[in-house]
């Protein structure tokens, strides 16, 4: 897509819904939940309740199916104020529903789609373990096929919203001799027999967001839990992962944006030698170059969100986005501290915060270094099919 990007009239008229109810109903939860590391349940309710946590839910479960570009906005927006939040959003807006909707059962759409949307459930996808991250095929979670379904043993790590979810789409191997593609997927409910332990995670990064360990020891599922009724688990899983890296990265652009206004009102504040510290170039060039990496880093992320919606090819868009924007989130949360220096390091302002936040923006959903080794993969392949 070489066109101009222009956001559609109606995200941006969402927008400003959006704006409005973040301002009221999201911002004054924000201290409470880093202060005791606990996402408040009923903000989930409140989105739901404002009719934006359906938007990835198809029309015919009580959504409104809004696109990729309107998730990508509701994440940023919501990041500006806390990114921590923005985490939690993104697994019940984006990622449980986007796998279910591609690969459930109509049965299973129709039982958890709904929910989803509505609140009146909670999910999670439990897939990273304690020797596995970037490397999915690498999972070590068994599910054991019995006579009336299977048993899931193993661990999990770094769950979202672990604590809070009704239930989890969980990745196990069924079958070890056909690797990767004896993965399958499973909706594994709360209350399953066998689900040993759900231990919060205590951590130094978005803290306001849920992040659990969890442990299975033969957790009883049925044969109608295998979502979407075959295996190919590790497929579904990186054909989702795209649209995924898109909705992080506007969660990194959202938290850029508020580093920015953070460091730009504090310089306009900040007096030394008699002028506000804006006026010296060393603090103006540093905003400057925030502004920069702020617009390049917008334009990448909604380039991808358009390229899905219209339905065309965005794999290395994604990723293209993904590294950028992360990247860039974290040099304007260093330089928002510097701008701000030794009072960034106090609890009266949030720029400490939003420095700690950053750091998982080139970690989670996979890292600085997978997001270039696909780009460098595609540009290989580019080059391949180029005519000799």
């Amino acid at each position: 897509m070489t066109a101009a990007y222009a956001p559609p009239a109606e995200v941006e008229e969402l927008r400003e819904v959006v704006t409005a109810f973040t301002a009221r109903e999201v911002a004054p939860l924000v201290a409470a939940a880093e202060r005791d590391e606990a996402f408040p349940r009923e903000l989930f309710d409140r989105w739901a309740k404002a009719g934006l946590l359906g938007l990835r839910v198809p029309e015919e479960y009580g959504g409104s199916d809004a696109g990729l570009q309107a998730e990508v906005m509701l994440v940023e927006e919501t990041a500006k104020v806390c990114a921590g939040f923005a985490t939690s959003l993104i697994v019940q807006l984006t990622v449980v529903p986007g796998i279910i909707r591609a690969f459930g059962t109509e049965v299973q759409k129709a039982a958890l789609l709904p929910g989803l949307g509505s609140a009146e459930m909670v999910g999670s996808l439990a897939v990273t373990e304690p020797d596995t991250g970037s490397d999915v095929r690498a999972i070590k979670a068994r599910a054991e096929r019995t006579p009336d379904g299977y048993r899931i043993s193993g661990s999990k790590v770094f769950i979202t919203n672990g604590t809070l979810a009704d239930f989890y789409i969980v990745a196990a191997v069924v079958d070890p001799d056909a690797g990767h593609r004896g993965i399958g997927l499973f909706v594994v409910r709360r209350d399953a027999p066998g689900l040993i332990t759900v231990e919060k995670m205590r951590k130094t990064s978005v803290r306001s967001s849920d992040t659990a360990i969890l442990a299975f020891d033969g957790c009883a599922v049925d044969e109608s839990d295998l979502l979407g009724g075959d295996l190919n688990g590790f497929a579904k899983l990186m054909s989702t992962f795209d649209g995924e890296r898109v909705v992080h990265a506007a969660r990194a652009l959202g938290l850029a944006r508020a580093c920015f206004d953070a460091a730009n009102d504090y310089a306009s504040q900040r007096q030394q030698f008699g002028s506000p510290i804006r006026s010296f170039q060393a603090v103006a060039f540093k905003l400057a170059d925030m502004v920069v990496g702020i617009d390049a880093a917008t334009l990448l992320v909604y380039r991808a969100a358009a390229l899905a919606d219209a339905g065309l090819p965005f794999h290395r868009a994604a990723s293209v986005a993904k590294l950028f924007t992360t990247e860039t989130a974290r040099a304007v949360a260093t330089e928002a501290m510097q701008v701000h220096g030794s009072y960034g390091l106090t609890a009266d302002f949030p720029i400490g915060r939003y420095v700690a936040d950053a750091q998982l923006e080139t970690i989670g959903t996979g890292t600085s270094e997978i997001q270039r080794l696909i780009i460098s993969r595609e540009l290989e392949a580019e080059h391949e099919r180029r005519p000799r």
